[in-house]
């Protein structure tokens, strides 16, 4: 045993493992075959002559030897990140290619403005999306998973650079025959008592944003129907069952044939949320990220044009 070494193939496939609690669902997330996968973590097992991984039909988990080991993957596998990094930063074209995380309620409405001016500014360029929670994007991160990601910030930014894009404004959705659609201003005291509706604790951020505004007015969220997206959203709100708040990229993008909800703003109330890009503190590419977060700003709607576009009041 003294002469073998982990490759870092292997410490991917356990880490996977650690994090999905199932060899299929880890052969997945790393592109490979479950019998590939399984034969290379038995190898490891073997070869370390140390049990990693409890198997079960109920999943995998790590045993306590297999937690420390896991740890340790993380950090080898870090280190090999920063390695391709410090080489990248050296190189044009942004490094030549990016590990970009996106959150659902952005990164589907934005990257169709950002992507085809990068292939047009860096056409050699790859770009790698990997849209994820909030929660994951931090992990990502922090594991070196990821290089940056274009999101709203987290909580805790203690090893990372958060550097804003974009205030976004937020837009109440309201039902087409609710009394609220009709009034020429909308101001935040009108909407004591009423319940909106929220996406599920998987979109913090957003949650905590409508959070804040209800408390502040004295709305509530709907408890009895949480949603997973966007779109079963507004859907609950185009049959009258509640309002909702719907971020200005969406609304570009998918409010274009919608005509059961109106979209308001509340007079003297903004709502917006911040969005960014965030990276490591100790990336070796703080200057590929600052090109890319200037491609971002270049790549802004107007708001003027987008209330145009969409007719909204």
């Amino acid at each position: 045993m003294a002469c073998f070494r982990p490759s870092p193939r292997q410490l991917e496939y356990l880490v996977a493992v650690s994090k999905t609690g199932n060899f299929s669902e880890a052969a997945r997330l790393c592109h490979v075959s479950q019998p590939t996968l399984s034969i290379q973590i038995q190898l490891l097992e073997d070869r370390l002559q140390v049990t990693l991984i409890e198997r079960s039909r109920n999943g995998a988990w790590p045993t306590p030897v297999g937690h420390k080991i896991i740890d340790q993957s993380k950090s080898v596998l870090a280190g090999l990140t920063e390695i391709m990094d410090t080489a990248a930063s050296t190189n044009d074209n942004l490094g030549r290619k990016i590990r970009l995380g996106v959150g659902p309620t952005f990164g589907p409405y934005f990257l169709p403005y950002l992507l085809p001016a990068l292939n047009t500014q860096y056409s050699g360029l790859e770009i790698c999306i990997m849209e994820s929670s909030w929660g994951d994007m931090h992990e990502g991160l922090i594991n070196g998973e990821l290089d940056c990601a274009l999101t709203s910030p987290f909580e805790d930014l203690t090893t990372l650079v958060y550097d804003e894009l974009i205030a976004e404004p937020l837009w109440i959705g309201i039902p087409i025959d609710h009394e609220f659609s009709q009034c020429e201003r909308l101001l935040p005291e009108m909407f004591k008592g009423e319940k909106f509706f929220g996406l599920s604790y998987d979109y913090t951020c957003y949650r905590k944003r409508l959070q804040e505004f209800c408390d502040a007015v004295g709305a509530s969220i709907h408890k009895e129907y949480v949603g997973n997206n966007l779109d079963a959203i507004r859907q609950m709100v185009s049959i009258g069952k509640g309002l909702s708040f719907f971020p200005e990229y969406y609304v570009v993008s998918e409010f274009g044939k919608e005509d059961r909800v109106k979209l308001r703003k509340i007079q003297g109330f903004p709502v917006t949320r911040s969005i960014g890009l965030i990276w490591r503190q100790d990336s070796p590419r703080q200057l590929h990220y600052q090109r890319l977060l200037a491609a971002c700003k270049g790549c802004l709607m107007d708001n003027h044009e987008i209330s145009e576009r969409h007719c909204i009041a």
